[in-house]
């Protein structure tokens, strides 16, 4: 026995004397693997590619007919589960990368090119499975110990996070096969072999565990097989199928949305379906429930793709729809509590996984309604489950539907209702008023008053303000009191819920000449106006979301109503909006301009524009505007010459390519990277390319012909830009029919002769009316260079009459 060697197998089976005698290959392989061999406690790192030789030589075997080499290779691969044995440290680091190769040796036998031998499977999947676990219980112990001894560094990443991403030098191996393929067509082709698919299973679960590997596999489409594995199982309580579930979890945690669809097939959520009713009628365990809601989670993950709401529909075979069920369980035991009372049996109990289950069942509603399927629509319509919903939310309910609740229970349930009024309520406008809904959430409002509560109520009453038909109503319950409270208590209420309350005014103002004047009879224009200043950087929350939230409701519910309008300039509103714009961020201050326009087409405006001086620097609104519009023409990339006169008659209000410093770039790309980081960077990266497509230019010179361009003081350089503003309109036009006269050039399309001597006739205005704009700014420069050598001359002449004084 001491003298068997992996080389004196290899030599036993090349030999040309005893290569085709299969009895002794597989006896020698045997011995090789016995408990009294020398590689007993596994084979040497360094003998890693002697073992590949033999695993190729035996497969060749089996592929000749050798069957009886089936076991001896099954007795190899397991014996190679044990660790590789080192002679020195940096045998690892040196054969490690050999382990790779010799996994994707063994992948002929997951692709079926062996035969579909259920043996030879079992022993691979098994191998790989020890394989991928080796090193994992080292990442799980460091995470147990940190959590025990409450060490959490903030700048360093979860140990189990790093096994995901990272993973094992293992699990990296394993990744450069093609095992994951091979794995995957077992699965695929062995779902009803109860062995087979279950040791398959537990393999994939085990790779599941690193991020590269649960997506490879997910792309493969596994998560269909191990659906199938689960809906297959007779008993529900099968290890194997929490092994399937857990493994679903991973893949889909790893792969994302994508993965998902993959998922949208009918067959896929009829047997999901047939699977949860027979847990549903046969579970009476904490793990039946525990399972029953695996499975809801994953219909309502599958249901997230609009593709198969219309499978949903379908009855089939069945008295009804998968939704007609999904909506009973969801409704049936509010409705049924809530008429009969005690005497009503529940379907549901009251425990945490009862809970659980039925918000998921909402979910699923929610989302298969949310596609807009008329179909759909019409079927929740006429079914019980809104006023299910709503007897959560209505203050004069306390039946047993709310009571057998805990209070904690209550409010989740109160809240996940909440949220499916907001995803649903566009799809049952009618249908919600007819029962009551909007009084329900008026008054839900107004009777709670934790924030959670309050903020979710508040999403349900902005999508409600939206509905033309609830605006009227939204006010005689009494809405606008309560939001005035929530605006005004700064301290009671996050500033998140303080820019809904400010939304909801904003829609049910929009259209809305009656709501306009029920806020102006409530003092909202002075609360509106009062709000319009910087907030401080103490404030938490999104200043600059809350700040837009409240110009918009201003542009709704005060300057779109004349009264409401004269009462907001008679308060003073435009001295605020003056001393908002001069401190204010680019993202607001094209809507200020906006709401400027507006109230000062309003003569009575007038003096208040004209006796307003900043704070800052002591600058008139005139010089204000001229300030941001120069910081507009800069951003647009505007030249001028050095006496600030313009350059190109042709187009004087053209841009220019911007030369960037090199410098400046890269703080501009530093910038750019660490706005990343925040989780409003997305969003106000969307609101700025929203506000920069408008010309600012516009509404400036809007602003400033309503007041009269000359209407205060300014300084030379001032008066010069003034000059290009009050003909901004007739250098814009004269600007867009050159560019059609060359747009016409470049298609070869010449105009008939009238049109192309009107259209040269307006060119030649526009040149005219930049060449006299020109002519007027280089006049105030010469005049402002006089007064300045003016002013020195005569600087200089004090200065010598003082020195002959002296």
């Amino acid at each position: 026995m001491s003298q068997v060697s992996l080389d004196k197998a290899i030599e036993l089976m090349t030999s040309r004397h005893t290569s085709q005698i299969k009895d002794r290959h597989a006896a020698m392989i045997r011995r090789v693997c016995s408990s009294k061999s020398v590689y007993a406690e596994g084979f040497p790192y360094k003998e890693l590619d002697k073992v590949i030789q033999i695993v190729e030589l035996l497969l060749e075997g089996i592929r000749a007919g050798s069957e009886e080499l089936i076991d001896p290779l099954c007795r190899l691969i397991t014996h190679c589960k044990k660790d590789f044995k080192k002679e020195k440290m940096s045998d690892e680091f040196i054969y490690t990368p050999k382990l790779s190769e010799f996994l994707q040796c063994l992948t002929p036998i997951l692709k079926e090119e062996m035969g579909n031998n259920a043996d030879l499977i079992i022993s691979v999947c098994s191998f790989v499975s020890e394989i991928a676990h080796k090193d994992v219980d080292l990442f799980k112990n460091d995470e147990k110990e940190k959590s025990i001894l409450n060490k959490t560094d903030p700048y360093e990443d979860n140990p189990m996070n790093v096994l995901k991403k990272k993973g094992t030098k293992y699990l990296q191996a394993i990744a450069s096969t093609t095992i994951p393929e091979g794995l995957v067509h077992v699965l695929a082709d062995n779902s009803n072999h109860y062995d087979i698919a279950a040791q398959t299973v537990q393999t994939i679960s085990a790779l599941s565990i690193y991020e590269p590997l649960a997506k490879k596999i997910g792309e493969l489409g596994a998560l269909k097989d191990l659906i199938v594995v689960v809906c297959n199982s007779g008993n529900f309580r099968d290890p194997l199928v929490n092994i399937c579930i857990e493994c679903i979890w991973n893949i889909l945690e790893q792969s994302g949305d994508d993965i998902v669809k993959s998922l949208g097939r009918e067959e896929l959520l009829l047997s999901l379906r047939w699977t949860l009713q027979k847990v549903i009628s046969e579970g009476y365990k904490l793990t039946d429930r525990k399972l029953r809601n695996e499975l809801m989670i994953l219909i309502t993950s599958v249901v997230a793709c609009p593709e198969t709401h219309s499978f949903l529909l379908n009855k089939d075979e069945s008295s009804e729809s998968f939704l007609e069920e999904l909506v009973r369980f969801g409704s049936h035991d509010e409705i049924n509590l809530a008429s009969a009372g005690n005497a009503a049996k529940a379907m549901w109990g009251t425990e945490i996984e009862d809970l659980e289950f039925k918000k998921l069942v909402w979910t699923a509603i929610c989302r298969t309604v949310s596609s807009g399927i008329p179909e759909a629509i019409e079927m929740v319509e006429k079914s019980d489950f809104l006023p299910a919903l709503l007897l959560y939310l209505d203050p004069g309910q306390n039946n047993q539907t709310i009571t057998r609740w805990e209070d904690p229970q209550v409010k989740e349930l109160q809240i996940h209702t909440l949220h499916c009024i907001f995803n649903i309520l566009p799809f049952f406008q009618e249908h919600f008023q007819q029962q009551n809904g909007n009084y329900c959430l008026v008054h839900f409002l107004s009777t709670y008053s934790d924030i959670d509560r309050k903020v979710a109520t508040l999403k349900a009453l902005e999508i409600a303000s939206q509905c033309s038909e609830f605006k009227m109503e939204l006010a005689e319950e009494g809405l606008f009191d309560t939001l005035l409270d929530i605006v005004q208590s700064e301290a009671d209420y996050p500033l998140h819920a303080r820019e809904l309350a400010l939304a909801i005014v904003s829609n049910a103002c929009r259209d809305c000449r009656d709501n306009q004047k029920e806020i102006r009879r409530k003092g909202w224009v002075e609360v509106l106006k009062n709000n319009i200043k910087p907030l401080p950087p103490t404030v938490s929350g999104e200043p600059d979301q809350f700040l837009l939230s409240l110009l918009d409701c201003l542009w709704h519910s005060v300057l779109s109503n004349k009264r409401s309008l004269i009462h907001f300039i008679d308060i003073e509103g435009i001295s605020s909006l003056l001393d908002f714009l001069d401190n204010c961020l680019e993202v607001h201050r094209r809507i200020v301009i906006s709401c400027m326009c507006k109230v000062l087409k309003v003569k009575r405006g007038l003096n208040s524009f004209t006796q307003w001086s900043s704070s800052k620097g002591m600058a008139n609104a005139s010089q204000l505007l001229v300030r941001i519009y120069e910081q507009e023409e800069e951003r647009l990339g505007i030249g001028y010459t050095e006496d600030k006169v313009i350059k190109d008659p042709q187009r004087p209000l053209a841009c220019t390519e911007q030369k960037i410093n090199k410098g400046f770039e890269r703080l501009r790309e530093a910038l750019e990277e660490a706005e990343k980081q925040s989780e409003m960077s997305i969003l106000r990266k969307r609101q700025l390319e929203f506000v920069r497509k408008r010309d600012l230019r516009a509404s400036i010179y809007c602003c400033l012909s309503q007041v009269g361009f000359d209407c205060n003081d300014l300084t030379p350089q001032e008066r010069q830009k003034m000059e290009v503003i009050r003909m901004y309109p007739d250098f814009r036009k004269g600007e867009l029919l050159l560019d059609i006269k060359n747009e016409l050039e470049s298609l070869g399309i010449r105009p008939i002769s009238d049109d192309r001597v009107w259209l040269q006739q307006c060119l030649d205005e526009a040149l005219e009316q930049a060449s006299n704009t020109i002519k007027n700014q280089s006049m105030i420069a010469r005049e402002h260079k006089r007064e300045e050598e003016q002013e020195l001359s005569e600087f200089y002449k004090t200065i010598l009459k003082n020195g002959r004084r002296s």
